[in-house]
């Protein structure tokens, strides 16, 4: 894109995936652009957080990961798939 490019979550709990861009690393950087819901957002007590761009893996335009976990320690115990980062391969076109 010829841009600083800064991924992010948006939310606290369940979250959407969002970027911004700038010319400069130190801003002015553009508004929030939400591009993705994770399939998690519904789970009650989730948190989504932790998104990040990975751009020297390959396999994708642009491969992301972000976190789960749940408010609540008993849920986070029984469930063996929310503790660990989900990949997300994707494309962003301005």
């Amino acid at each position: 894109m010829g841009q600083y490019f800064e991924i992010q979550t948006v939310g606290f709990g369940a979250a959407d995936l969002a970027y911004r861009l700038s010319n400069h690393p130190t801003g002015t950087w553009s508004k929030q652009k939400r591009f993705y819901r994770p399939h998690e957002y519904n789970t009650k007590d989730i948190i989504i957080y932790a998104a990040k761009a990975h751009l020297h893996l390959t396999g994708a335009d642009l491969i992301l990961t972000y976190a789960t976990n749940y408010f609540d320690f008993g849920k986070l115990v029984k469930d063996d798939k929310a503790y660990y980062s989900r990949f997300l391969k994707t494309r962003i076109e301005p």
